[in-house]
């Protein structure tokens, strides 16, 4: 969608020689990652995980929240919340997580957010541990909210017509046939990212497949073995011929969000 995030790439790991599986070896998208992409030193952002300062203080976040729990309804209210959020990336960052279900966006749950303290600028937001995706075509996150959270700032922002132009012309460049969003590029983007796992995938089963089965049993049985044959090549399938096309197609509204 055109804004940094964080690179990995899948590696297996081994602990003092015992093989623990396979992992994805990624850059967290703290100050430094920040500072790296929109330059200056780290020690000029604020950086956030969810709700756990990681560095700088939480001024300019708690003036963007009073800002809008109060209601932003002047134009010099809206000015300054062009100042304290990049509002067309934001928009991004909102329409990545409808579009995938995401149920782990809370505010204390899985997402970073930076802003540049000197000089001044506004908040990004970086997705991040979105293991929580992908799961129902059908989840509809268009009414979830939770102060101090990206959902909150969503919530209060699609009342503003301003924002509700920005989010439209987003959804319209990304949820397009072409975009980034769009069946056919997520249908060919996904296989893509399968493929590299299919061999390795053998030796994380290996590793854990009997995991639930005998050692940590979960909610109620019957317990399976997890294999690659039985579980990971049917889900792929799953997302590719259930996910990709409802979504695209906007069930859930995404389309019309603005």
């Amino acid at each position: 969608m055109g804004h940094p995030s964080a690179r990995g790439w899948f590696v297996h790991l081994f602990l003092n020689g015992l093989y623990w599986g396979i992992y994805n070896l990624t850059e967290r998208p703290s100050a430094s990652f920040v500072a790296h992409h929109f330059g200056g030193s780290s020690l000029n952002y604020d950086s956030r995980n969810a709700d756990k300062i990681l560095l700088g203080d939480s001024n300019a976040w708690t003036h963007l929240f009073s800002l809008l729990n109060a209601g932003v309804s002047d134009p010099s209210g809206w000015d300054e919340l062009n100042r304290l959020i990049d509002l067309p990336a934001f928009a991004d960052f909102i329409l990545l997580n409808l579009y995938g279900g995401n149920a782990d966006w809370d505010r204390s749950s899985n997402w970073y957010a930076a802003r540049r303290r000197v000089p001044p600028g506004p908040f990004h937001f970086f997705v991040w541990d979105r293991e929580r995706t992908l799961e129902f075509a059908d989840v509809d996150l268009l009414s979830a909210d939770d102060d101090q959270s990206p959902l909150r700032l969503f919530q209060i922002l699609r009342k503003n017509p301003a924002f509700q132009r920005i989010l439209s012309l987003q959804a319209h460049k990304h949820l397009s046939a072409a975009g980034a969003l769009g069946a056919s590029p997520a249908a060919a983007r996904f296989p893509a990212l399968s493929r590299v796992l299919e061999t390795a995938i053998t030796a994380e089963s290996a590793r854990w497949g009997d995991y639930r089965r005998f050692i940590h049993p979960y909610k109620t049985g019957p317990f399976e073995r997890y294999t690659r044959e039985a579980h990971w090549r049917p889900e792929v399938q799953r997302i590719l011929r259930d996910f990709f096309p409802q979504a695209f197609l906007g069930p859930r509204g995404i389309t019309s969000t603005g």
